[in-house]
């Protein structure tokens, strides 16, 4: 590409992403990367089925919400969307209710203290759920 010319993504320099027929693909690399999620997404998701409520249990439920997140924000980076704030709040949304997770998890694999109502995880939940529905 010349100097001033831009790619179907818009940034200068860019190699284009459009196939043969003139359809936007893929970047290189993404199915791999999606194939990889989806292989350690679902035997995480096996494991925290058949694992008993321990520290093992909490860590593995932790890890599915973190690697779902960084889906979202690796999608971002990956496909480029012309407008990336409805993913980004759906990403901090899901980081709030991974935080309250992160609070009650070790209660409900009884390793801490039965939580109060209304408690940190409550309001964590709520702010999460309010920037997914936003």
């Amino acid at each position: 590409m010349g100097v001033g010319v831009t790619s179907s993504q818009g940034r200068p320099g860019d190699t284009p992403t459009i196939d043969r027929s003139g359809q936007p693909r893929a970047p290189r690399g993404a199915a791999t990367a999606w194939a990889w999620y989806g292989a350690i997404s679902l035997a995480l998701v096996g494991l925290g089925a058949i694992q008993p409520h321990d520290g093992l249990w909490v860590a593995v439920h932790l890890l599915v919400y973190a690697l779902g997140i960084g889906a979202i924000l690796g999608g971002i980076r990956l496909q480029r969307p012309a407008d990336a704030r409805p993913w980004v709040i759906l990403a901090v949304g899901l980081g709030l209710f991974e935080a309250g997770n992160a609070v009650w998890y070790p209660t409900a694999a009884g390793l801490a203290q039965i939580l109060r109502f209304p408690s940190v995880a409550d309001a964590l939940y709520l702010a999460g759920y309010t920037a997914i529905i936003a």
